[in-house]
């Protein structure tokens, strides 16, 4: 397995958003991925690719949210900027960074 940076970072509690990336719960390009901080999920429930609570479950997480949005776009949801993941994104940020 290849080291990931991000993996480096679960003791420093780096803050990580992650767009419609899971796949049964995790990263599937990066198995064994372990994070810190603050994660932030937010998946389309047409698309394939949903939540990431396997990915959160293995994790050193100080906060753990999920954001499921409905649009009916599939992935196509995430590839323009939809009021619908931005504005939790937005709150999200605001609440973690500080």
């Amino acid at each position: 397995m290849t080291a990931l940076a991000s993996s480096d970072l679960d003791s420093v509690g780096i803050n990580t958003a992650l767009l419609a990336i899971c796949e049964d719960g995790e990263v599937t390009q990066a198995p064994g991925l372990i994070l810190g901080g603050n994660l932030l999920s937010i998946y389309e429930t047409s698309d394939e690719l949903g939540s990431c609570g396997k990915l959160a479950g293995r994790s050193h997480l100080k906060s753990f949210q999920e954001v499921s949005i409905s649009t009916g776009k599939k992935h196509g949801a995430f590839f323009q900027p939809l009021p619908q993941w931005i504005q939790p994104l937005k709150s999200w940020i605001a609440k973690t960074n500080r």
